[in-house]
């Protein structure tokens, strides 16, 4: 196993959420500052999330 596969399998991947982007970068930066968590990406609407999310194999959405 590579060090980068070693790295994603510690890591917790997680997929933003919200409405409001000034909440999504508050979110983002206090979880980036975490070594184990991953920001893999974000959106604003339901209908971003969906086509977003395909590409991702997050396992963690935060939803509000």
């Amino acid at each position: 196993m590579t060090e980068q596969a070693r790295e994603s399998a510690r890591s917790v991947r997680i997929f933003l959420l919200d409405d409001h982007e000034v909440v999504r970068r508050g979110v983002a930066a206090l979880l980036c500052a975490e070594d184990d968590l991953e920001i893999v990406g974000e959106a604003g609407t339901a209908a971003e999330a969906e086509i977003d999310t395909a590409e991702y194999d997050e396992r963690l959405a935060t939803l509000r």
